[in-house]
């Protein structure tokens, strides 16, 4: 039974891809620590720790003591694995060193952070999603941390297994379904008092897309691109676009605009890239390539958003109506392995170059001096491009397919 549960776990079903990328990221010439732990990390938030089980793993006639102990090994599976498989890399690359050490140290605060999220508010079904989010602003100081304070991986891996064991002497034999602290519905004060977000018409459907996952991915993107990191896009936008896909998907039955659809769930994207790089502008004034000639800002600009809404164009062909005929794993998998052949050569274009993350911008400087045309022209150019891809998008978007995925994948689709 406790094998068939971790068969069936999500976490357990990614650990292959999580091996085969933690791998490449950790057999690099050079590693980069915080790049390794990202990963992991990631893997983290796809394995989902703070949920112990689904609603129909809790109607079964299994103790929760088995669920949770199920769901213990799926995860120690999904972060030792692919630690594992780092080192290996690592070895095989670099030789025998220090740097090995990193990916099973990594496995060893991943561990403490899996056990903290899955022992929070044990008695329910799931903790809080914001459980795993602050751990990401420590990810720059991984290699600090495991240089200078080699002791701290072993007391996290340490404390992780005690606290895996502590919550698996404490939960109670059945999970509680129901929210704790649940009040009476008192429809006289609601009456009186409405509530603010439910006074607009289009209230659920922002809460259907502003989860907590895409609030912070967003920002996240913001930040890459005042870095001058937005090639990376695509990697965040996939954790982005999952989420409002899946939750969204009860829309479609009802009559609601698929271009304004579209637009909520594109518009903060996009908007998050373009005042990222507008702020950009005062966070690196004393930069030795200063931006002065507006053509070069509308050359950025515009590569920038195409770049993005290339990444999004790629994320809704997976549910376009003219792959309906393809088998869905099929179709998973070679866009799958399309994304991680995307992604890898620009991981690679950006910290790996000569120039850094800095040639893009300095290639597209170059670009906006160089071209034989007027900034009127140029801003012409740039918008009829745009309006391609956005057309594009917006023509695969509102033709989608979900004939073989009649119901929601996700117990909170509709909180």
């Amino acid at each position: 039974m406790i094998c068939q549960l971790i068969r069936r776990d999500q976490a357990w079903k990614t650990t292959p891809w999580l091996a085969l990328l933690s791998a490449v990221a950790w057999a690099w010439p050079q590693p980069i620590g915080p790049f390794g732990a990202f990963v992991a990390m990631m893997g983290l938030f796809a394995g989902m720790p703070q949920r112990r089980a689904t609603r129909f793993e809790a109607g079964l006639p299994i103790e929760a003591r088995d669920l949770l102990l199920a769901r213990t090994l799926s995860l120690m599976a999904m972060v030792w694995i692919p630690a594992l498989s780092g080192a290996a890399g690592s070895v095989v690359m670099n030789g025998f060193s220090a740097l090995a050490a990193k990916p099973l140290a990594v496995g060893a605060l991943c561990t403490l952070m899996a056990a903290v999220a899955e022992a929070a508010w044990l008695k329910e079904l799931a903790g809080p999603q914001w459980i795993l989010y602050p751990p990401l602003f420590f990810l720059p100081a991984v290699d600090t941390l495991i240089v200078h304070y080699p002791l701290v991986p072993p007391l996290c891996a340490l404390a992780g297994v005690g606290l895996f064991v502590w919550a698996w002497v404490a939960v109670p034999r059945s999970f509680q379904l129901s929210s704790a602290g649940l009040k009476a519905y008192q429809a006289a004060a609601h009456a009186r008092r409405p509530a603010p977000l439910a006074a607009f018409r289009w209230a659920p459907v922002w809460r259907s897309v502003c989860s907590w996952q895409y609030v912070f991915f967003v920002t996240m993107m913001g930040f890459q691109t005042l870095g001058g990191q937005w090639l990376l896009t695509p990697f965040l936008l996939l954790f982005v676009w999952l989420g409002p896909r899946t939750k969204t998907r009860w829309l479609w039955a009802l009559p609601v605009g698929r271009r304004a659809l579209l637009w909520t769930m594109m518009g903060p994207i996009l908007a998050a890239h373009a005042l990222g790089y507008l702020a950009s502008f005062r966070v690196h004034r004393h930069a030795p390539l200063p931006v002065s000639d507006p053509r070069v800002v509308v050359v950025t600009l515009a590569a920038i958003l195409a770049w993005v809404m290339l990444a999004i164009l790629f994320c809704v062909l997976v549910d376009w109506r003219g792959f309906a005929r393809i088998p869905r794993p099929v179709l998973n998998t070679v866009f799958l392995s399309l994304f991680v052949i995307w992604y890898v050569p620009s991981f690679a274009a950006t910290f790996f170059s000569s120039h850094g993350a800095t040639w893009a911008r300095d290639a597209l400087a170059q670009l906006g001096r160089a071209a034989p045309m007027g900034l009127p022209a140029l801003i012409a150019a740039a918008a009829a491009v745009l309006m391609a891809l956005y057309w594009a998008v917006e023509k695969v978007f509102s033709q989608p397919d979900f004939a073989d995925k009649p119901r929601v994948s996700q117990p909170d689709a509709f909180a």
